[in-house]
């Protein structure tokens, strides 16, 4: 093989182009093969399609006079994808004749498996009952038909080499591929994609709120139903664990600090969007809201200095999202709540829960 591609090579990478008596030449020799020399793409292939580029782009060039030549120029490229050195010709007319045939070829292969129940079919459908509830007719075998037997197709045409086969399937995988990430490429701008970074407090869309009322949960022991104000139209609904930390006249027209993007959940029956932020201890009884700084209006977004982005717009992902940012979330010694040591503020200040220092946010 390396051989005959140094043999063949050398001939065609220094001609300046064919002329017509060296395209006929080339074209009788592809006639019965795929690539010039074995199944392949090879240099020899490279050097003769940069050789026949020229005559092939020339604008009077007739692909009918060498199809073969037309179908394996296509073939290559649309394969090695010589980019702009070698700029596409358009051959589709030209190959679509030998496409059509190797299709037909493949049918053949297959037994004549296809559309259509003529001469081309391989099988005679048997399966099934016959009317009456009869036992299934035995799948009838029959002969190969006489095109198949002589190497042609359903249309006539003749049945190109197994190996051009192949190849043109390949080719067309290759240009398929080509078009997706050529695709990809476009719906992403062409940059590269940033890493993803691991969820911060950044994601969380943590609001200065105020309780405007607040009731015991119908169905619950210990939850209230709060009427919340968080800077929107109107105020939101929001659930939660505290009737037995907080008394309830304790929860009227109080400053609070809410969590505003995630996902709405019906709590025993009441559909609660968002959550009221408290500080808590080890032991899960002692519990209680985290207060937003005097001065801070309702709606006001609480974040972290060094944590900049914006708040997770998909809340499906909130769950996973605040599990894992939640165990940095804690109060520090003077009960100022913070993320990885950094205070949870507004403009106006911290937010605080001043009776439980060192403990976790939730």
């Amino acid at each position: 093989m390396a051989a005959a591609v140094g043999e063949f090579a050398p001939a065609l990478a220094g001609a300046a182009g064919l002329g017509p008596a060296a395209l006929a030449a080339l074209d009788g020799r592809l006639a019965a093969a795929t690539y010039l020399v074995g199944g392949s793409l090879t240099l020899a292939d490279l050097a003769a399609f940069a050789a026949a580029h020229p005559a092939v782009s020339a604008a009077g060039f007739d692909p009918a006079g060498v199809p073969h030549l037309a179908r394996w120029f296509d073939l290559v490229q649309h394969t090695a994808d010589p980019g702009g050195a070698f700029p596409r010709v358009q051959l589709c007319p030209a190959v679509a004749t030998p496409l059509e045939a190797a299709f037909a070829a493949l049918k053949v292969a297959q037994g004549g498996k296809g559309e259509g129940s003529g001469a081309g079919d391989g099988k005679a459908k048997g399966k099934g009952k016959a009317k009456g509830g009869g036992a299934a007719a035995p799948e009838a075998k029959v002969a190969p038909t006489a095109a198949a037997a002589a190497g042609e197709g359903a249309d006539g045409h003749a049945a190109p080499p197994a190996d051009e086969v192949a190849a043109l399937r390949a080719a067309k995988k290759a240009e398929k591929a080509r078009k997706q990430a050529e695709k990809k490429a476009k719906k992403g701008g062409g940059a590269e994609a940033e890493p993803a970074k691991d969820p911060d407090v950044s994601l969380l869309d943590i609001r200065v709120g105020h309780i405007l009322s607040a009731e015991q949960h119908p169905e619950a022991d210990g939850l209230y139903v709060e009427q919340i104000d968080v800077g929107e139209d109107a105020p939101r609904t929001i659930v939660s664990g505290l009737r037995k930390f907080v008394a309830l006249e304790a929860m009227q027209n109080r400053p609070c600090v809410v969590l505003c993007n995630l996902k709405p959940a019906k709590m025993r029956g009441i559909l609660s969007s968002g959550m009221v932020l408290c500080a808590s201890n080890a032991a899960h009884d002692a519990v209680e809201p985290l207060a937003p700084p005097p001065g801070a209006a309702p709606g006001t977004r609480v974040t972290c200095e060094g944590f900049p982005g914006e708040a997770e717009t998909n809340l499906r992902k909130m769950d996973k999202v605040f599990k894992a940012v939640a165990p940095d979330l804690k109060t520090d010694s003077q009960g100022m709540a913070g993320f990885k040591g950094v205070p949870l503020a507004t403009p106006q200040g911290a937010c605080v829960a001043a009776s439980l220092p060192e403990c976790e946010v939730r």
